[in-house]
């Protein structure tokens, strides 16, 4: 397939020993009905099959992009391949999660059409279940809340450079909730889809009370707009945000 047109959004997929998995994550974004994007695909030094399964598929579609780093985990796979991303807009997921065929046509029309910065949606769990989560904005005071936390969403790439990236100061299965935070202090205008258009492979995290202890302290120091600022505030900012 010839890709000649400015993709406007770039897909960031982070990989590590998703051999069993890649196909089904890659075939979901090749049938998206939106086609108006690029792949960007970091293997992050998996030590199975995955770099031979993706280098194939770049070769069957230019679309399709694949790079290969040392093992030094996904925050720092998904910043480098955001880096040299080339559309407006950024989604990022992992390698063995889908995408309903529809996702990016309609996370793209969201955000056009109303003037948003972060457009996501509800997921629905696969492999041992098939569960529908109503996924929320972090809590601010609970990083227990992870497990949930979005970590699929359309946003801007200029956000994310102006944020200087995913944080590696985080620990990976915190990170997206500590990201987030970003967008929530600066009160941007976050738009959520109620249909499940994400499939979220379930998997164990193994984050100590400890790290969340870390992190939530780490967060607070560093987003002193958000948790200095009065509650009421805060909560009304939330409220207007999605219209409750």
């Amino acid at each position: 397939m010839f890709f000649t047109e400015k993709p406007a959004i770039s897909i960031i997929v982070t990989v590590y020993n998703d051999a069993k998995h890649l196909e089904g994550c890659i075939e979901s974004i090749l049938a998206q009905t939106f086609t108006r994007f690029e792949v960007i695909i970091v293997d992050d030094g998996s030590t199975d099959n995955s770099l031979k399964i993706c280098k194939d598929y770049e070769l069957q579609d230019r679309r399709i992009r694949v790079y290969h780093q040392k093992h030094q985990g996904a925050i720092v796979a998904r910043n480098f391949a955001i880096t040299i991303a080339k559309g407006e807009y950024i989604f990022p997921m992992y390698g063995d999660d889908k995408l309903n065929e529809s996702a990016l046509f309609k996370m793209y029309e969201a955000i056009q059409n109303q003037a948003a910065d972060v457009v996501y949606s509800n997921t629905e769990t696969f492999d041992n279940s098939n569960d529908i989560i109503e996924m929320s904005l972090p809590d601010r005071n609970n990083p227990s809340g992870c497990d949930i936390s979005v970590c699929s969403a359309l946003y801007k790439k200029g956000d994310w450079k102006n944020y200087q990236g995913y944080d590696p100061n985080v620990d990976s299965d915190l990170n997206h909730w500590e990201f987030w935070l970003n967008f929530i202090e600066d009160s941007k205008k976050i738009v959520k889809l109620d249909d499940a258009l994400v499939y979220y492979r379930e998997k164990t995290t193994n984050v100590s009370p400890e790290d969340k202890k870390r992190v939530f302290e780490y967060s607070k120091n560093k987003h002193k707009k958000l948790y200095n600022a009065p509650f009421g505030m805060l909560l009304d900012s939330v409220k207007k945000l999605f219209k409750l």
